[in-house]
């Protein structure tokens, strides 16, 4: 029974060199499943940042909308006072509105593509991530190999240590039977 422990103890070496290396694979395929689910997110970012952007267009349509509908008002007003509307203060009042409405769109074209610019920023660190992490993954199957390969010549020395391989060792003498 003694003569059956250092086999049993380097099987149970070579188990562990098996999970080591296993657990390098799982660990590989979990950093190649968060890249993915990165790219993913990147596209999401991308897309988000289109429909604000697109927000802001709206805006700046409702705006001018808005700055029609002023002007029209205005000289609906003159006409039925019987004043001409492309003079006088109604022409003033008209080119006010008018000021603010192109305003009103300069600030919403800026902050469109101000929206766009900061999405593809995101994506780009987001796709960067996403590289990182897959360059990391052969790395981590490469540390499960190393971490295995590890362990079975841990496990081999301590078997040599014991006895294993046939060699023994005494108090007062090493591996070659030689005085320490």
């Amino acid at each position: 029974m003694v003569a059956a422990v250092p086999y049993v103890a380097l099987a149970m070496t070579a188990a562990s060199a098996v999970g080591q290396y296993q657990a390098g694979k799982a660990q590989a395929a979990s950093m190649e499943g968060q890249a993915n689910a990165v790219d993913a997110q990147s596209s999401v970012t991308k897309l988000a940042g289109r429909q604000n952007a697109l927000q802001h267009k709206r805006q700046a349509v409702a705006s001018l909308d808005n700055v029609l509908r002023a002007m029209a008002s205005n000289n609906a007003r003159a006409g039925a006072g019987h004043i001409d509307a492309d003079s006088g203060s109604i022409s003033s009042i008209n080119n006010e509105i008018l000021s603010i409405g192109v305003r009103d769109v300069s600030t919403a074209s800026a902050n469109e593509t101000i929206t766009r610019g900061m999405a593809g920023y995101q994506a780009t660190l987001q796709n960067d991530q996403a590289a990182r992490l897959r360059a990391g993954a052969p790395v981590a199957r490469r540390t499960g190999v190393f971490n295995a390969m590890a362990v079975m010549g841990q496990g081999m020395m301590s078997g040599a240590q014991v006895g294993a391989f046939g060699s023994s060792t005494s108090a007062t003498g090493n591996v070659l039977g030689k005085p320490a």
